[in-house]
């Protein structure tokens, strides 16, 4: 990973969404607008880069990645177990270099 973002999703949003792979800013914009965030954390050249967010009602949200080989990449999220009001959203940065999927969603 290269870098990530930690925060608040916007009020009124608590319900946990599925993790996903953003892969172009399209997809960041929309995602960003949809988990209530006024500005975008992170700039992302996704000519090089991708992103992953994830959702819980945890006070923290880490990630990990496991290359499993022929261009694929795992990446997993994992949370704290002590469930605070509201969401917290994160965004893990990664590199394309080498990857052809991530978590069986093509690039």
């Amino acid at each position: 990973m290269l870098r990530e973002w930690l925060g608040d999703a916007g009020p009124g949003l608590d319900k946990s969404a599925p993790q996903v792979v953003i892969r172009n800013r399209d997809e960041y914009v929309k995602a960003c607008s949809e988990f209530g965030l006024e500005k975008h954390p992170l700039e992302i050249d996704f000519s090089k880069e991708f992103a992953v967010i994830a959702t819980s009602r945890g006070s923290r949200i880490s990630f990990r990645s496991r290359e499993e080989g022929e261009g694929r990449l795992k990446v997993m999220s994992i949370s704290t177990r002590d469930i605070h009001p509201g969401l917290r959203v994160g965004i893990g940065v990664f590199s394309r270099q080498g990857v052809v999927f991530v978590n069986d969603t093509k690039l």
